[in-house]
């Protein structure tokens, strides 16, 4: 591959080394707005991490696509699959991921033509092409450690079975970054995960899906948890923490299901 195709080349590096603090500065405005990164199907956790990748494979294919209207035909496509992945639960991620991809890349297309046209002119000069080449290894490096160093930190929440009988569980919305499902089992004196998040905030919150649902089944009846009655629940409770890990338990015998009273007990 030429010289000049190389220095073309560091364009894409540049934005790609741009799109991971740009994109945490979107995520906190996001929950700014919004309250909150839940989840109606797609992980957050994963889509973020999953979007750094799919941006950095798809200035890649468009660097390599010699003819300049062949990569907005390319730009274009990759985009329309933003669109498709998102639309229509995330209209606001969606619109947010494409533009800045979008804008990002032709930027980076836009650059490298005015570096091709004036490497073909003769105008750059040597010192011009060394500046873009210290630019390029260092914006690559800056990418490389900049995409490895997104910490996420993971809110569990746990139940723990204080009632009189094993407690039949079946958790909706209950994660963000994992199957949105959960059935479980839990024995008397038994521990178990009743909702997992993950986020970029390094804090105590809980975080909670507004759709979250908790149904509790037993011998004696059956009870729902939803996500206001659940925030109660743990309001004040402070957490145990292991590395990124939050983790709350529930221990209270509020959350049994009632015994039934007969109508004609006196």
């Amino acid at each position: 591959m030429k010289i000049r195709r190389l220095v073309g080349l560091i364009p894409h590096l540049i934005v790609c080394a741009l799109y991971v603090p740009l994109h945490n500065y979107g995520v906190d405005l996001y929950v700014d707005l919004y309250g909150g990164l839940t989840s109606r199907g797609i992980g957050i956790g994963m889509t973020s991490e999953l979007m750094v990748q799919y941006f950095i494979l798809m200035n890649a294919i468009v660097f390599l696509i010699p003819v300049f209207k062949f990569k907005l035909v390319f730009l274009s496509f990759m985009l329309v699959v933003i669109l498709f992945y998102f639309m229509p639960h995330y209209p606001v991620r969606a619109m947010a991921y494409t533009l800045l991809g979008g804008s990002l890349t032709i930027a980076a297309m836009w650059v490298g033509q005015v570096i091709d046209r004036g490497q073909k002119s003769k105008k750059a000069t040597v010192p011009c092409i060394l500046m873009f080449q210290y630019l390029g290894c260092t914006a690559l490096l800056y990418s490389l450690t900049a995409c490895t160093s997104q910490q996420l930190y993971r809110d569990e929440i746990y139940l723990q079975n204080s009632c009189a009988s094993p407690l039949k569980l079946k958790a909706s919305h209950f994660s963000n970054w994992g199957p949105v499902v959960g059935d479980y089992v839990a024995q008397v004196g038994a521990r178990q995960i009743i909702g997992s998040y993950i986020s970029y905030d390094k804090d105590s919150v809980v975080r909670i899906d507004d759709d979250y649902e908790l149904l509790i089944n037993t011998t004696d009846g059956s009870k729902v948890i939803y996500a206001p009655a659940l925030r109660a629940i743990l309001e004040g409770t402070k957490p145990s923490k292991q590395g990124d890990v939050n983790a709350w338990t529930i221990n209270d015998t509020s959350i049994c299901p009632e015994v039934p009273k007969d109508e004609f007990d006196v």
